[in-house]
C-alpha cells in the first residue's frame, strides 16, 4: 500500500530541492526526519513538511505506524514560473525567472513487496511479457566485451 503527498508550488527551484530528495530516497522515517531537520539547505523545510504530511496521511487515514514506514519514492518537477523584470543598462531589461516546485513523496510499508514492481533476482535475460510491462520504457542489450 502506498501513501501520498503533494506539494505544489513550491517556491524553490527544482535543481535545490533534487539533491534533498537524494538523501531521503529509501530511508526511514525517522532517519529522513533527522537529516531534513539538521539539513542547511533551503529545500528541506518544505520537504520535511510534504514527508509529514505524508506520515499523517499513513496515521490517519490507513492507521499505520510511522516507525513501519520508509520513503519509496521522491521526486521533483518543475512548476510555474514566476516571471520579473530588472533594470539593465541603456535602459533595456532583463528577465528574471523565479522557478517553483512540485514535490512528490510516496511511502510504503517496510517488508512489504508490491507485486507490479519489476524484479530480476537470479535472471539476465528479460521476457516478451516483461517488455509488455514496461511500455515503452528501451533496454539496451549487454555487449560483450565491453568494460
Amino acid at each position: 500500500m502506498h501513501i501520498i503527498a503533494k506539494a505544489n508550488g513550491v517556491r524553490v527551484t527544482p535543481r535545490k530541492v533534487g539533491p534533498v530528495l537524494a538523501l531521503i530516497r529509501g530511508k526511514e522515517i525517522e532517519y529522513s526526519r533527522g537529516v531534513l531537520t539538521h539539513l542547511p539547505r533551503s529545500a528541506s523545510e518544505p520537504i520535511l513538511k510534504c514527508l509529514n504530511s505524508a506520515v499523517a496521511n499513513a496515521e490517519n487515514n490507513l492507521d499505520l505506524r510511522a516507525k513501519n514506514l520508509y520513503v519509496r519514492t521522491a521526486n521533483v518537477g518543475p512548476s510555474i514560473t514566476l516571471k520579473r523584470i530588472r533594470p539593465a543598462a541603456k535602459g533595456s531589461a532583463h528577465r528574471i525567472l523565479k522557478r517553483t516546485s512540485n514535490i512528490y513523496i510516496e511511502l510504503a510499508e517496510i517488508g512489504i513487496e508490491e507485486d507490479d514492481d519489476l524484479t530480476y533476482s537470479d535472471r539476465d535475460e528479460i521476457t516478451a511479457d516483461d517488455l509488455k510491462k514496461l511500455d515503452g520504457v528501451e533496454i539496451e542489450k549487454k555487449k560483450e566485451g565491453a568494460k
